[in-house]
């Protein structure tokens, strides 16, 4: 993993990443599935919330 890291990960990059990077616990200790639920939730309530605005909108201007 090294030599591929040197070899195409310049030291800017590699220095992005260490003082982006986190484990903390206000991170969700870095768990992908935590993000995965999280990324779900979020697009399932946007979902719901974009069809509860288009019953309303049908409703204040039917079609003929």
């Amino acid at each position: 993993m090294r030599k591929y890291e040197a070899e195409f990960v310049c030291q800017k990059e590699v220095a992005l990443r260490a003082r982006g990077a986190s484990n903390a616990g206000y991170h969700y200790l870095g768990c992908a599935k935590t993000f995965a639920l999280i990324g779900k939730a979020f697009a399932e309530a946007i979902l719901e919330m974009r069809d509860q605005q288009n019953k309303i909108n049908e409703k204040e201007s039917p079609t003929p």
